[in-house]
């Protein structure tokens, strides 16, 4: 089930708070077999956490939200996934596999946003 997550990050950032309110409201009450987290990166972005690979919002339309690997930049991945806005969360993976290992295990994703952002409730 998915979960939103915070693992470090300037909390003061009202678009941040804007764009994780927008995506917790697509999201809240719908389901999903995978394990899909959200967190935050340090600047305040909604980040997606699937299998110990990070992936930030690329693009969004009527119906999906395009993720990136974070690690765009950095390894020159390609990977990609989708995620569905109606009925269930669905979950694509896309484009290229990634370049590099997984980065994140479960052991770093332990704060809740909800905790940290309580006007999400």
């Amino acid at each position: 089930e998915s979960s939103f997550v915070d693992t470090s990050g300037d909390q003061g950032n009202t678009e941040a708070q804007g764009v994780i309110q927008s995506l917790k409201a697509l999201f809240e009450g719908k389901t999903t077999g995978a394990s899909i987290q959200y967190t935050t990166t340090q600047r305040g972005r909604v980040m997606l956490v699937y299998e110990g690979y990070r992936y930030v919002v690329n693009r969004q339309s009527l119906k999906n939200v395009f993720w990136r690997c974070s690690r765009y930049v950095k390894h020159s991945c390609r990977a990609t996934l989708v995620t569905s806005k109606v009925q269930e969360v669905t979950l694509r993976i896309a484009g290229t596999p990634h370049t590099h290992a997984p980065e994140v295990s479960s052991m770093d994703l332990t704060t809740d946003l909800l905790d940290e952002f309580p006007e999400l409730q």
